[in-house]
């Protein structure tokens, strides 16, 4: 997520689609960098800062977790598998997001986020592991997950988006412990 995004767009009197523009990409985009829907990478965190004429961007989201790689045109793929022949529209009904984000993560323009994978999962039957990584996790991996952790991640999919942020941010300055 952008910490500052949105505030130093309008500090600069600057609308999303003007952004927008200025680095290639849509309004919408823009707005799901805003709200921390997708994660912000390097190339477009420097596009953005030379459009708004700051070195004041900051994210706290700045680099994948770093037990996980992330196989993102993989999971683009992965993603086609699972919706198979039903089409973007009624995929993203099942799954509960927009067609857009579906289509633009199916083209590359945005990397698909943790919560869309995790929605894609619960619905589709599919490991998360496996959209995430294109790799399924081993017995041993899943005899090492204890029914506390399990339980955890059951209640972080079940909670709204602010009670994620604020777990994700625990987690991050180390109150949750590990």
């Amino acid at each position: 997520m952008v910490t500052n995004l949105k505030n130093l767009r309008k500090e600069k009197g600057i609308t999303q689609a003007e952004l927008a523009e200025m680095v290639g990409k849509t309004r919408g985009y823009i707005s799901l960098l805003e709200t921390g829907r997708v994660y912000l990478n390097d190339y477009m965190k420097d596009k953005i800062s030379k459009a708004l004429d700051t070195d004041e961007l900051t994210s706290y989201d700045e680099t994948p977790p770093k037990r996980t790689v992330v196989d993102t045109a993989g999971a683009m793929k992965r993603i086609r598998k699972v919706r198979g022949k039903l089409s973007q529209r009624a995929f993203a009904a099942k799954v509960g997001c927009a067609r857009g984000y579906v289509s633009d993560v199916e083209t590359g323009r945005i990397n698909p986020s943790t919560d869309f994978l995790m929605k894609i999962a619960a619905a589709c039957d599919a490991s998360y592991e496996w959209l995430l990584t294109g790799k399924e996790p081993n017995e041993e991996e899943i005899k090492q997950r204890t029914e506390q952790q399990m339980r955890v991640i059951d209640e972080y999919l079940r909670s709204n988006e602010l009670a994620r942020e604020r777990v994700i941010a625990m987690i991050k300055d180390g109150s949750l412990g590990s």
